[in-house]
């Protein structure tokens, strides 16, 4: 019984990979996870900002340079050795503002506390245009530079106000300032469960989406591959039983094909949680796309009807499945196998989502062995 089993599993495969389509579509896999990595990566900011740093000497200014180098993963930094270039990037669209410090940063810190009514200008900010994402680089720029004002203030303060300046050096007094827990980022991405993460991981979120509909799309196209090979005669003496069961083992081989390439795609994204989930959950969703497709297209019974569906499927769980977007519409929802699968990362709880795709999967494998009776009716 094994041996026939193996040797059924063999010849299928080798069916498969006989077809260029098939490799076609396993070879987008990856060509598509790369295409999302590159995009994400380089979309990941909203805004290109050109810096005249200065006095590349200056101690606050050093501060403020690395305050806001940590904002990288949302704005793009572009530094230029005279304030000149950096207006000109402004000017000719390379870039969407300008920060202009000046020559002596501190001193013009240390000048507009001890007298704030002056007109003493800190930085000079140059944009195309004012909009929602360069009004969001004023308040990060203003959290950047605020603490080195702050530090002014608060020296000044002991100094002058509380006359302590002999007591404590300035060190001491900059010790006790350090010691302060000023905040946290000012721009954070988190989860649902209030886990932070990278803003790139959201950009790249909608590639286990495509990867699965790419998985039923295989599946649906080992369907086709197994009408035309009925068509020509392939399975005449084959009784109609051991037909459907061959049908499901082809549209179960094309998707395991197909998510074994999504399995190692996966593993060079960041999207990867773990070995054990990775392949439980595309195991699952093998398994249930398999018996959605098959009880299709035992219900269609020709290729290109198949094909037709398959593409009009496809968009169905682009609109549907919370891949980019969704319609929330959820008994459209609860109907296809994606979204439980995708769900069961959102969710908060992932056991219960799985079991939810376990009980789909009953469902879907009892529909299809009445496939046939429902054709007929």
């Amino acid at each position: 019984m094994m041996k026939r089993i193996i040797t059924m599993a063999y010849l299928i495969q080798k069916r498969l990979l006989k077809k260029p389509s098939f490799i076609i579509i396993l070879l987008l896999i990856p060509l598509a996870v790369i295409s999302v990595m590159t995009v994400a990566k380089k979309e990941a900011t909203f805004l290109k900002i050109a810096v005249y740093p200065g006095n590349s000497e200056d101690k606050s200014l050093k501060s403020v340079i690395s305050n806001i180098l940590e904002h990288e993963d949302v704005i793009d930094f572009e530094f230029f050795e005279d304030a000149a270039t950096a207006k000109n990037a402004v000017a000719y669209g390379k870039a969407d503002g300008a920060w202009i410090f000046p020559a002596n940063f501190e001193d013009s810190i240390t000048k507009f506390v001890n007298n704030p009514s002056s007109n003493e200008e800190l930085i000079e900010i140059y944009y195309q245009e004012e909009n929602i994402p360069t009004k969001l680089s004023n308040e990060l720029l203003f959290g950047s530079v605020f603490p080195e004002i702050a530090k002014k203030i608060y020296l000044n303060y002991i100094n002058n106000d509380l006359k302590l300046k002999d007591k404590f050096s300035e060190e001491e007094l900059l010790n006790i300032y350090d010691r302060i827990n000023t905040g946290d980022k000012i721009i954070t991405f988190v989860d649902a469960d209030g886990e932070e993460n990278p803003k790139t991981e959201y950009l790249i979120s909608p590639v286990r989406g495509v990867l699965s509909i790419f998985i039923m799309i295989s599946a649906f196209a080992s369907a086709m591959y197994f009408y035309s090979d009925s068509n020509m005669g392939a399975f005449t003496v084959m009784p109609k039983k051991r037909r459907l069961f061959l049908l499901l083992c082809s549209v179960f081989f094309g998707a395991f094909d197909c998510a074994a390439v999504s399995f190692i795609s996966l593993c060079f994204t960041p999207l990867f949680t773990s070995f054990g989930i990775e392949l439980f959950s595309l195991l699952l969703l093998v398994l249930n796309v398999s018996a959605f497709s098959a009880f299709f297209s035992v219900l269609l019974a020709k290729p290109e009807r198949i094909g037709v569906f398959s593409v009009f499927m496809s968009l169905f769980v682009f609109a549907f499945c919370p891949i980019f977007f969704s319609f929330k519409v959820p008994v459209i929802q609860s109907l296809l196998p994606q979204t439980y699968y995708l769900n069961a990362y959102a969710a908060n709880s992932l056991i219960f989502e799985l079991l939810l795709f376990s009980g789909y999967l009953i469902s879907t494998v009892s529909f299809f062995f009445l496939a046939e009776r429902i054709r007929k009716k």
